[in-house]
């Protein structure tokens, strides 16, 4: 469910909440690019969880960030061709060139195999766009063209990726790269056998016209093709047309790890920053400073009030004297460390996030982040949010009733300069945030309510109805448009639970 451009709200599963937002670099690239997210969560008071029993620390334990690069994006005929500018193809032609007569070096061996990964990554985002122009084609020339394209450049592209990789393989290749460039070979040869079969089975919808069986054919024929390669390397080839199910559950476990292989190109690593620690370690140790201060101070005021002197003629009412302040100095001194110290702590919130990362690809830095979550209330939201809230009758309807806001906000910010200089074709990153509710949930009633009714002729009935609790969520993201000024997106959509989980996840129509 599309919030905004680059926002995208979905139940993930039953207790999951997932967040998809994509940063891209809109302005110049030299230039720190900054985006905030804020995220407002109006709990209705069953839910149970409030600033008293929900800590930030149980809401962080229930968050699950995670951060990738955009995957760059080269048109399906640039892909395919080695010569293209912005092709992985290309630069493992390059790579392949530059090998000396002792093999790839380790710098080049690592350059390997993020092109080869980056070849699988990049086919299947450039496939998305014609798979789209066919479903949307208004006439069937257009489309015809389109399934065209997919066979076309889909065989190209596998063909050319093999012929890499068997002029690589006559060179003394580390056994890592070996494994690299066998996996990509088989897990491109499932996208582009997969991609083949959608495009053949968006093709039936398709008018008959001139072309579109030859079209078909194509694509077909590639389909195949792959799926021989496969059988012929040894690996998993099609779901077994026979249902067997262990076969296809192999197949699937198979795709998945290769995916996530492939994919593990664009990971960013997140490593948390000690500034709030540091911070919290200065605050503490200004309070027991203080607290010192305090105790040295009342001892030396003792000395020069009693008018004592450091001699053996020292009574004993004056020694017992000095040891009872000093007892009350120090009790007074403890107390006064742990409550000035707790103060500080409570009001250090106020001026750090809770949390920051700074976020690298390899030893370079991507972007740096921060986080904050707080209870407000509903008078404290901005006005544009509460306006997008009450433009629908059931939330003026409940406007009034008590509610626990729980707001949750991310600053970014990209330093695209450093990161192409990690990732030369660095374009932005996605971020996947993932709430888990099942905190939420437990102190809901039953899933089903038992309700009384009466039929027209008046006998008595019985009936079972869902028991939902929803969740108004209203989101605002502010990043830069394409000429740099920022653009706000604000989105607002209903989370229905019930004692099992998210039952469902709607968009909210505010006009």
């Amino acid at each position: 469910m599309a919030l905004g451009p680059y926002v995208r709200l979905l139940r993930h599963d039953k207790l999951q909440l997932e967040l998809k937002l994509e940063h891209p670099v809109r302005s110049v690239i030299d230039q720190q690019s900054d985006a905030s997210l804020d995220v407002w969560f109006y709990l209705p008071p069953a839910v149970g969880v409030s600033e008293a029993t929900h800590p930030p620390e149980d809401f962080y334990a229930d968050l699950r960030t995670m951060t990738r690069l955009r995957t760059p994006e080269v048109p399906l005929d640039e892909l395919s061709q080695t010569g293209g500018h912005r092709s992985p193809l290309s630069a493992l032609a390059l790579l392949v060139t530059r090998i000396g007569v002792r093999g790839p070096t380790r710098h080049q061996s690592r350059a390997i195999r993020q092109e080869a990964r980056l070849v699988s990554a990049c086919y299947r985002s450039a496939c998305r766009r014609p798979l789209q122009d066919i479903l949307i084609a208004t006439d069937s020339a257009s489309a015809i063209v389109q399934l065209l394209t997919l066979a076309r450049s889909s065989d190209r592209i596998a063909c050319q990726y093999r012929a890499l990789r068997e002029r690589l393989s006559k060179h003394k290749l580390h056994r890592e790269v070996r494994r690299c460039l066998g996996f990509v070979d088989e897990y491109l040869s499932m996208q582009v056998e997969n991609t083949c079969l959608k495009a053949l089975h968006l093709s039936e919808s398709i008018p008959p016209a001139d072309g579109l069986a030859a079209a078909q054919a194509e694509l077909r024929a590639v389909a195949h093709n792959e799926a021989t390669h496969r059988e012929q390397q040894g690996w998993r080839t099609v779901l077994s047309a026979d249902s067997d199910k262990d076969a296809d559950a192999a197949f699937l476990d198979q795709a998945s790890l290769l995916k996530k292989y492939v994919s593990a190109v664009l990971y960013l690593d997140d490593h948390q920053s000690r500034a709030n620690e540091v911070a919290e370690q200065i605050v503490l140790g200004f309070a027991a400073a203080l607290a010192m201060t305090w105790t040295v101070g009342l001892q030396v005021f003792t000395f020069f009030a009693l008018g004592l002197e450091l001699s053996a003629e020292m009574g004993t009412t004056l020694v017992w004297t000095f040891i009872a302040v000093a007892v009350v100095g120090y009790i007074l001194k403890d107390r006064l460390k742990a409550t000035v110290g707790q103060a500080l702590a409570r009001r250090l919130p106020r001026l750090l996030s809770d949390r920051r990362f700074v976020i690298r690809y390899g030893t370079g830095r991507i972007a740096t982040t921060s986080e904050r979550m707080r209870f407000v209330s509903g008078d404290t939201v901005p006005e544009e949010i509460q306006r997008t809230r009450l433009s629908t009758v059931r939330n003026t309807l409940v406007a009034e009733a008590t509610a626990d806001v729980l707001h949750y906000s991310r600053q970014i910010r990209l330093h695209p300069r450093e990161a192409t200089a990690s990732f030369p074709r660095f374009d932005g990153i996605k971020e996947v945030l993932r709430f888990n509710v099942w905190r939420w949930i437990r102190t809901m009633a039953a899933s089903r309510k038992r309700l009384l009714t009466m039929t027209p002729d008046g006998k008595l009935i019985e009936r079972r109805a869902p028991n939902l609790y929803i969740v108004d969520l209203l989101l605002r993201l502010e990043s830069p448009g394409p000429d740099g000024t920022p653009e706000t997106t604000i989105g607002n959509a209903r989370v229905y639970l019930n004692r099992r989980g998210i039952v469902r996840v709607e968009p909210v129509d505010t006009d």
